[in-house]
């Protein structure tokens, strides 16, 4: 069956559907709320009620489609320095004394502890590589000889079947054996038990909840175990016996991770199935189809977005203003209301909006965008007027910048009168003057502007640039 997908995010998978709506939504759509005990539960944004899961299944992407991420996944600075360690130390201290077998066997051990730390941190959902510390390789080191009690009990079970029923029931039973051999490294890993690993009860029961994907599983761990020989019986060639003994070392090692690694990864796909408890939210892995991470928008406009696309754009709207109350409200949101109160046609709240957020605007520095917001405002009521005197200079020097001359003239009119006293004052109506002379060609209105400017403020720090610009205009005129 396909993967079900977002309504509103047609490459991402789908988490939830309300059936009431009949919508589908992935982690970053749904509403998340409070429930009873302080929990949060997911509600749809379009009606408020409780959503149904579509199974964690739905959204992990399957192992199968991750092969080229297995393969890459012991590919970092951590683990190949890690692997090259210990396959050098392997190397080095290689020979057939007691003490030399000894310390083979501890590096061997060393190693699977730290195969079965990637199993059981890519099992609660990191798909990263754990940090290699000194407490993940030396706890829990009864794993690896867990696992090597498991291959003696599988060759001891052989015999013994073989002496008492025959051959034949006993190679049956050894095809089940070796089938279940991943399952024991997983039941290892995440319960450390070694009785659970040899119960079959246990192991069936496993294997049944993954199904047939956990033949697909023994299939690709067939093929990169015999991969890794492949690749050794490539590579070896007419090598030095050092560098034979690393290189074995760590192709073994290398491709045991990534065997490793996809075990965790299959648990992590079927936590739910096998009532496993992830740490990390599996929505976190999902990418958009095209190998790039989805990454879940802002809720609050994610919930807009629903209910816009629903028809619902007074209930949005509403949703939007009672986030906005909040003076640190996010500017995307304000943005989103501005546009959205354009499209809806209500001027009131249009204006009564702009006037804070073209002042929010201007404080983050934003002052282009909050020009555009202005313009809005000016269509909408042609005698909207700036509550903030301190806005004004900005917008209108920008505004002349950008080459709208009719509005950053407009700003400039009548500004004195409404805000006798104020220092932007002489500069906006220098701003002014020069609009006069070199846009609208009106040299005369600019000159009677610029003597009375210098009149009016004699010792003001801007008055010797604006007499020179008066003389330059004297100078134009004769």
């Amino acid at each position: 069956m396909g993967t079900i997908t977002c309504k509103y995010h047609p490459r991402a998978p789908a988490r939830w559907i309300c059936l009431g709506c009949d919508i589908e939504f992935c982690p970053a759509c749904v509403k998340m709320q409070p429930a009873a005990g302080g929990a949060l539960t997911a509600v749809c944004p379009a009606c408020n009620n409780p959503v149904d899961s579509l199974g964690a299944g739905n959204v992990i992407t399957p192992f199968w489609h991750r092969i080229p991420r297995f393969f890459a996944y012991p590919a970092n600075a951590v683990s190949l320095v890690y692997i090259s360690l210990l396959s050098m130390i392997g190397a080095v201290s290689f020979g057939f004394s007691f003490f030399a077998g000894l310390l083979q066997l501890v590096l061997f051990v060393v190693f699977l502890k730290y195969a079965y730390a990637v199993l059981s941190h890519t099992a609660k959902g990191h798909l990263e590589p754990p940090p290699v510390t000194w407490d993940m390789v030396t706890q829990n080191l009864e794993m690896p000889f867990k696992q090597l009690f498991v291959f003696i009990l599988i060759g001891f079970a052989y015999g013994l079947i073989s002496a008492f029923v025959g051959e034949g029931i006993a190679d049956l039973a050894l095809v089940f054996l070796i089938l279940a051999l991943p399952a024991t490294v997983m039941v290892i890993a995440v319960e450390n038990s070694f009785f659970k690993a040899v119960n079959p009860v246990v192991l069936s029961a496993m294997i049944r909840r993954i199904g047939f994907p956990y033949l697909l599983l023994y299939f690709f761990l067939i093929l990169l175990w015999a991969g890794s020989h492949i690749l050794f019986d490539l590579a070896a060639g007419h090598m030095p016996k050092l560098a034979l003994l690393f290189l074995s070392n760590f192709i073994f090692m290398y491709f045991l991770l990534i065997m490793f690694n996809m075990m965790g990864y299959v648990i992590y796909q079927y936590h739910e199935a096998l009532g496993f408890d992830i740490e990390l939210e599996y929505e976190q892995e999902m990418d958009d189809g095209a190998g790039q991470a989805f990454l879940p928008a802002n809720p609050v406009l994610s919930e807009v977005n629903v209910l816009i696309n629903e028809g619902k754009v007074p209930e949005a709207l509403k949703f939007l203003e009672e986030k906005l109350k909040t003076a640190d409200a996010d500017p995307e949101l304000h943005d989103r209301y501005h546009k959205l109160l354009m499209l809806s046609g209500d001027s009131d709240s249009l204006l009564d909006h702009g006037q804070r957020y073209i002042g929010r605007l201007i404080d983050e520095g934003r002052t282009k965008r909050a020009l555009d917001v202005l313009r809005d405002c000016y269509r909408t009521d042609k005698q909207f007027e700036l509550r903030e005197a301190d806005q004004v200079y900005p917008l209108a020097s920008l505004a002349r910048d950008l080459r709208d001359t009719k509005l950053a003239f407009a700003l400039t009119n009548g500004f004195a009168k409404k805000h006798p006293g104020h220092p932007d004052i002489p500069r906006l109506y220098f701003l002014a003057a020069k609009i006069l002379c070199e846009e609208l060609k009106q040299d005369a209105k600019a000159k009677a502007l610029l003597t009375d400017l210098i009149t009016k403020y004699p010792n003001h720090g801007l008055t010797p640039e604006m007499k020179k610009y008066l003389q330059l205009l004297e100078n134009l005129s004769n």
